[in-house]
């Protein structure tokens, strides 16, 4: 399955939730699932709120969201956290 990202641009934001799980931050995860016991196993890094991504895929469930930071860190992050904005 090859990666597929949009121009649009997206920046993370953790509207109307402090502290979940870091508040200032999402988690970047190597796959678009939380494992069920090893909560932490595939998170990767972490996105800091403001961040400015490149959108890409869509998980089937629409959970998550394929993600490209300008610094070139990619992965999965929960996609209610990924806002649309202007560039």
């Amino acid at each position: 399955h090859s990666k597929r990202y949009s121009l649009c641009y997206f920046s993370i934001l953790k509207s109307g939730e402090p502290n979940v799980p870091g508040g200032n931050y999402a988690n970047l995860r190597s796959s678009p699932e939380i494992p069920i016991g090893r909560e932490n196993e595939n998170i990767t890094g972490q996105l800091q709120n403001g961040t400015l991504v490149v959108v890409g895929d869509l998980s089937p469930d629409r959970q998550w969201r394929l993600v490209r930071a300008e610094d070139g860190r990619e992965g999965w992050i929960a996609s209610n956290f990924a806002v649309e904005r202007t560039r």
